[in-house]
């Protein structure tokens, strides 16, 4: 499709102050919405109980994806940007996840990430988070990148629990940004069928060893739940 399209129109519901209907788009973006970028984020570092769930990333970088790489899905409501998810090619820079999970050299080449998925408060619950990825993979699908790696924090339960269900499996938990703990996830675009697990395990997102131990041991995380305020992570190896 033309890139200069919305992907998508629609209605959202507004949570704040008062509950109402409003009209959004999703679309790509260009540098023109560098400084609502900036905005969005700052919104959301503001909203962040729990500041080490987002990294928050410098206007440089979205200069970069929003000029040279126009890898920028935005929603928009009223010419208000409300949300984006930015795409990130690594290439063989040391920022590859593809070298945290062992990935050979070969395939790294081959590596996407998708880099933000960030949503203004008063619009959670519309399903943004799974809507503007499933756009991010269909533009990394065009451009023929076969893996999609990403970032989440183990506390961050609605964004796991949304890139899990789009078939993303977690293959590395380790520390990142300068100590703070992440899951690495993992998704090989050309495998469509749904996936069939053998020796499933259930455990705590709290015991960090016992999952280390599961991913050495090959396992991946599939599934995540919530029991009791507790994140418990769903781990499988493959059939």
């Amino acid at each position: 499709m033309d890139r200069d399209e919305a992907f998508e129109t629609g209605y959202l519901k507004r949570n704040s102050p008062i509950e109402s209907m409003a009209r959004y788009e999703i679309k790509v973006l260009n540098e023109k919405s560098l400084h609502s970028m900036i905005n969005l984020q700052d919104i959301i570092l503001n909203d962040l109980q729990n500041p080490i769930l987002y990294e928050p990333a410098s206007p440089e970088l979205f200069t970069e994806r929003l000029v040279s790489k126009k890898l920028v899905v935005g929603v928009e409501v009223e010419g208000e940007l409300i949300a984006f998810g930015i795409i990130q090619i690594p290439g063989e820079s040391k920022e590859n996840l593809g070298t945290d999970i062992g990935m050979a050299q070969g395939d790294l080449l081959n590596v996407s990430h998708i880099q933000f998925i960030v949503v203004h408060p008063h619009f959670r619950g519309n399903s943004l988070q799974n809507k503007i990825a499933k756009y991010l993979l269909s533009i990394i699908k065009e451009m023929k990148y076969q893996y999609v790696l990403g970032t989440i924090s183990p506390d961050n339960y609605y964004s796991l629990k949304n890139m899990l269900q789009l078939g993303f499996v977690i293959r590395e938990l380790k520390e990142k940004y300068g100590g703070k703990l992440r899951y690495i996830i993992y998704k090989d675009v050309t495998i469509i069928q749904d996936q069939k697990w053998l020796e499933i395990i259930k455990i705590n997102a709290d015991d960090i060893d016992g999952q280390k131990k599961l991913l050495r041991n090959g396992f991946v995380g599939f599934n995540v739940q919530n029991d009791l305020g507790k994140n418990i992570i769903i781990f499988g190896k493959k059939q």
